[in-house]
């Protein structure tokens, strides 16, 4: 396993489940007919450095123009590239 699904609700500041594959988190968020965005995240790398390491359009650049890893950019960096679905009461909207 080389990736985790992550579910963030709507409106929420945290994540509200972890996932070892996509159906696991469907049916969750099917279950409980839940909003928000469900996204696959590496295992054991942060977003940033998955990013960085696959050559993700736009990072590489971003650094460089900063001249330095900025912290605040890097905890808050969102994986766009990775897989993300949205769910809207419980349904993939996607």
């Amino acid at each position: 396993m080389d990736e985790v699904w992550i579910f963030h609700a709507s409106k929420s500041d945290y994540a509200s489940g972890a996932f070892t594959t996509y159906e696991l988190a469907a049916s969750w968020i099917k279950e409980n007919s839940l909003t928000g965005l469900l996204t696959s995240y590496p295992l054991d790398e942060g977003a940033f450095d998955w990013a960085m390491r696959n050559n993700v359009v736009g990072v590489r650049d971003s650094v460089l123009e900063r001249g330095r890893k900025d912290p605040m950019w890097i905890g808050r960096y969102f994986p766009a590239a990775r897989d993300s679905h949205h769910f809207i009461d419980g349904e993939a909207r996607t």
